[in-house]
């Protein structure tokens, strides 16, 4: 490394090792250096594909509750309906009725 051009490409190293005999492994520093935050790195993009699927998988099932919420709401709306049409029939053949308030169930 003594004769090699990494010397005259970085002016940093050139003014640490001008007037030294040193070589020195910068890869290895540099991978030294950043092995904890590599590996963090990587458990945090596992993390981040395991939250978007959760993500995925709950709006799944939201969807899923909200069309079985829709379908009981759409299937009370049809007893509240025939309910009223009863009503009407029983004061129309003027049966005796019970005081019953379907507003509040609309």
């Amino acid at each position: 490394m003594k004769n090699s051009n990494i010397y005259s490409k970085t002016p940093y190293i050139r003014f640490i090792t001008k007037n030294l005999e040193i070589n020195f492994d910068w890869l290895r520093l540099i991978c030294e250096t950043f092995k904890d935050e590599l590996q963090f790195t990587s458990q945090t993009q596992e993390k981040t594909l395991q939250s978007q699927e959760n993500a995925i998988k709950a709006q799944e099932k939201i969807k899923q509750k909200q069309e079985g919420h829709q379908w009981y709401t759409e299937r009370t709306k049809e007893f509240i309906t025939r309910a009223k049409d009863r009503l009407t029939r029983a004061q129309n053949n003027n049966m005796p009725i019970f005081d019953i308030d379907l507003k509040c169930y609309e």
